[in-house]
Order: structure tokens, then sequence, then C-alpha cells
């Protein structure tokens, strides 16, 4: 491949190595979890996991306590359930499984506040969750 040099600002960078990187960086990124028995079972309960917390921040945002307690119940299945799935033997899955207690723990909170009639205490815990859960999915895609 023939390099062509490309002037960024004021970095000087060749093409040619650049497209090679990009190139296995995105292949790289895309199977790494595929040898891991369960993982994608889990990233689908997971990625259902992110979506149902996401909605509850909604209600949290807009006070509707009961539907934050509906959404989070929801949200705790799912986790439980990729956790059921999670394969055991990586250590990036092992620290997902962790993220994922830890997200399942601020579910908990956030539902009994909500429950409470207290949703604006509850949006913290909703969205403390919301950061564990996209950090497990991120351990877990990027284990190898």
């Amino acid at each position: 491949m023939k390099n062509y040099p490309v002037s960024v600002g004021q970095f000087s960078r060749k093409l040619g190595g650049l497209m090679l990187f990009m190139a296995v960086w995105m292949i790289s990124g895309g199977v790494a979890y595929a040898d891991l028995e369960g993982a994608t079972e889990s990233l689908k309960h997971m990625d259902a996991t992110v979506s149902t917390i996401e909605d509850a921040v909604k209600h949290a945002s807009q006070g509707h306590g009961d539907q934050v307690s509906s959404h989070s119940i929801q949200a705790i299945a799912h986790a439980e359930q990729a956790i059921k799935a999670m394969p055991t033997g990586n250590a990036h899955a092992r620290e997902a499984v962790s993220l994922l207690k830890e997200a399942v723990v601020n579910l908990n909170k956030a539902t009994h506040l909500a429950n409470e009639g207290n949703t604006k205490k509850a949006t913290s815990y909703v969205n403390m969750a919301l950061d564990f859960s996209d950090a497990a999915i991120l351990h877990l895609r990027h284990s190898h």
C-alpha cells in the first residue's frame, strides 16, 4: 500500500498506516468477545438493561416515581439474566459481573426510594446504575 502524507493541523500522518490501524482496531473490537461462551446472550440482556434504565432516567426526570420503580424492576431482571449467562473464565467477564451486581444494588435503592415518593433521590441511583451497566458492557466487549 502506498503511503500518502496527510496534514491534520500541525500533525503529519501517513494515510496508509492510519487506514491499517483503523481496520485492525475495528475488526478486533467486534470479535473480541465472540469466543466467550454465553457472551452474546449476556450482551443481549445487558443491552436490554441499559435501554430499560434509560427509560427509568427519562421518567425520573419527569417525576414519575411509579415508572422509575417499574423500569428499575425490569432492569434488575435483565441484569440478573445477564449475570447468569455471563462466561466466568475471563477476568473482563468477571469484572462485568461485579459491575452488573453494583448496578442491581443501585436499582434496588432507586426502586425503594421511588416507591417512597422520593423520585429526586432515586434519580441519582438510577444514573449510577446506568454508569455501572455501561461499564459492564465495555468490559465484556473488550475481553480477550
